[in-house]
Order: C-alpha cells, then structure tokens, then sequence
C-alpha cells in the first residue's frame, strides 16, 4: 500500500521481488481504520516487566552442567515477565535455538550441496500496516514465513512490538546498545522506559540460508510495499551478517532478539512470547542436535548474555577453579580465546625450578537449577568426566529427601 513512487527505469521488478510484494500484498488491507486498534499490530508488554514470586532470589542448590560443582544461588521461576528472573527465561531458550539452528544450517548445506550461511535479518512493515484479520499479528507472522520460503530461509523470527525513539519522537533506526540498559536493571516501564519508546511493530529473523536478498530486489520490495528487509551486517563489515565459525555470534543475536520480544499478558494471551521457528528441517524430529553442538550452544550463550542482557556473569557461568586439563570441554572451541601456542599441549609447563605447575583456570561451565540434575546425573559420560558428579549426587539426594523447592 506504501512505499515511494517507483522510478520510470524500475517499473518491471525483478522475479525475487515480485513474489515477495506478492506475498505481502495477499492479506486484506483497508484504509479506513474501520477495525480500530484491531487492525494494527499489538503492542504487547516486554520481558521483565510483570511481578516476582515472593520465593525468587531464595537461595537454593545449583551447579556447573561442566564440573558439577554445587553452590546456592537465588531461585529463579524462569518467567518471561518476571522482574528478577526473565534474563533465566532468555538464556533458557537461546540454548536450544543456538544449538538447532547450527544444526540446520549444516544439514541444509549438505541437503543443498552449496553453502548456507546464517543471518540475522529485520523486516519491518510500513505505518499503514493495517489488516482485514482476526489476528494481524498472526497472519503478518504468515507473510514472513512465505518470505521466508522464498529465501529457503529456516530458524527464529521473534515480534519486536516497540522500538527506541530519539528526543524528536522520531524511531531510532539502530538502538541495538540501549536495550540492556532498559531491560532486566529494576526499571519501571511507565514514567520510565515507556518514554524511551515508540509502538513500531517489526521481525527480527535470525534465520539459515544461502541467500538473503538485497540491493536491487529489496528497494523494489520497498518502493512497491514500504517494507523494509534489512539484513543486519557486522559492524566495519557489510557482506558478513553471523559469524559462521563461531556460535558466540549467533547466541548474541538470538540473545538480543529475545530480550525483548512481545509478550502476551492480555486476557487470553497467557503470557504467550511472540516469537515462533518456522522451517522444514527445523521440525524434522529426525534431525537430532549431537551433545557437542549442544555443549558448545551452551558456552555460547553463557559467553554473551552477560553483555547482551546486562547481567552478572556470575549468575550464569561456573567460577569454580579447576586443573586445565580437567575442565569439561572435550576439546571444543569454548570461546575463551587462543592459548599461546607454547608447551607441548600436556597443559602442565615445567617451571625455572623444574618443578611441574599445574595452571588452573575458571571452569566457566552454565549455572543450572538442582532439578535439572537428574538430566546429567543419569548421563554416565558425564558423571565420569565432571570431576564434581560426587558433589552433585549428594545434593541431590539431599534435596530430594527435603522434599526440594515447594512447586519447583
């Protein structure tokens, strides 16, 4: 319905971005705002901005899902509305979706027999967006997911229903640094972070593919809709958008895109979050995340979250010193850097003295709630390797004799 004049020497769009102003011109649009509010998409609430349980922060046993060392930390319901406890609900998803989505984009290349990359892409429909449906937000959902057939694109799109606004009123077109500041910091949403923001509904995808369009398919998708795609580029890099070597990129995006996603706390909403995966491999149950992919999603996240999210690393990833060699990564890249190269890779350096130092290092391992426990206790690799599972197994023994957390 909007968009700018198309130019004289741009009036036949090219095949990709016909299909795509197809897509999006098939749902009902009206312009006589008849429906009310009905007809636009919802401005629905942020993480974080609900009430807390009296019993989160109490403390009680967690451990290292890498050592197995155990430790009280406060209790967390893991909500997406509560105050306390929503960064827990983000990081909780993210692992799965880090994890499955690299799974995804391998089998698709494989599938394809060229490469896919991933990417973290934004489509944003104009003001006028304003639809003949029972539920806009759903059906709009429905256009992205027929773009994103048309990319051969697969993964998470999560509704973003405010963006930041400047001193002018006028939407901010790249505030990414300004969430954490809003989010997850005791804020109040009226009279405080509501006057940072503006009702500006729009997607973020964080999705696999081989290609992503851009250029020329774009500014006609554009001029013909006034959508807007936006494949979201490194900073100092315009071509790369992830990094395809490292998970670290693909959980701060994830990360950052859940962090303030829509969530549903009308009448019937049921604090439902509007974010959805769509994709055929995706929901293949036949396709199975290996513990590897999984372990290294987890370090990820737990890598990031405390930039992307604003909170204590401490909350989130095992401080417990361990010997080198005994930490838990099973020779997985964990992020932590390169070492220097040095040594003969024993991980024990002879010193002046010649005597054997024995480096020890943070285990870094993610911070899991006790009831998670019998999900790793029952895994016998994993009490043979986690030098704490002795530990483990009596709190949770403990624990379960104390009849653990009342509703946990």
């Amino acid at each position: 319905m909007s968009g700018a004049a198309t130019d004289a020497g741009d009036d036949v769009l090219n095949d990709e971005a016909a299909r795509i102003v197809e897509a999006i011109e098939r749902p009902k649009q009206l312009d006589d705002m008849s429906r009310g509010v009905e007809g636009w998409l919802p401005t629905l609430d942020l993480p974080g901005f609900g009430d807390a349980y009296d019993s989160c922060g109490d403390d009680i046993p967690h451990f290292c899902s890498d050592c197995g060392h155990t430790f009280p930390v406060g209790r967390t319901c893991k909500r997406s509305t509560c105050p306390r406890c929503a960064p827990k609900w983000v990081t909780e998803r993210a692992r799965n979706i880090v994890s499955r989505l690299d799974t995804v984009c391998r089998v698709k290349s494989g599938e394809l027999g060229e490469a896919v990359y991933k990417h973290h892409v934004v489509l944003s429909p104009p003001d006028d967006w304003y639809l003949e449906a029972d539920d806009v937000l759903e059906r709009t959902q429905k256009v992205i997911k027929e773009i994103m057939q048309l990319m051969d694109a697969e993964g998470l799109v999560a509704y973003h229903p405010w963006a930041g606004k400047n001193d002018a009123g006028e939407t901010v077109g790249d505030d990414r640094g300004e969430w954490k500041k809003r989010l997850f910091n005791g804020r109040s949403w009226e009279n405080d972070v509501k006057d940072e923001v503006k009702p500006r509904g729009h997607f973020h995808l964080v999705v696999a593919s081989p290609h992503i369009p851009g250029g020329q398919v774009t500014k006609q998708v554009w001029e013909e809709t006034g959508w807007i795609i936006d494949r979201i580029t490194k900073r100092g890099d315009s071509k790369k958008s992830l990094d395809d070597d490292n998970l670290e990129d693909v959980a701060r995006a994830v990360t950052y895109v859940l962090s303030h996603t829509g969530i549903d706390t009308r009448g019937e909403g049921h604090n439902q979050a509007a974010y959805t995966k769509f994709g055929r491999l995706w929901h293949d149950h036949d396709i199975d995340v290996y513990d590897d992919v999984q372990r290294v999603a987890d370090e990820a996240v737990a890598s990031v979250a405390p930039q992307t999210l604003g909170i204590d690393p401490d909350s989130i990833r095992c401080k417990r010193e361990v010997k080198e060699e005994d930490r838990v990564d099973d020779g997985i890249d964990t992020y932590e850097g390169d070492t220097d190269g040095s040594g003969d890779g024993s991980g024990d350096e002879l010193e002046a003295d010649g005597t054997n130092e024995v480096r020890m290092v943070a285990c870094s391992g993610e911070v899991r709630d006790i009831g998670d426990a019998p999900e790793f206790l029952e895994d016998e690799d994993w009490r043979n390797r986690a030098p704490c599972a002795r530990e483990l197994i009596e709190a949770w023994l403990e624990w379960e004799e104390g009849d653990g957390w009342p509703g946990g």
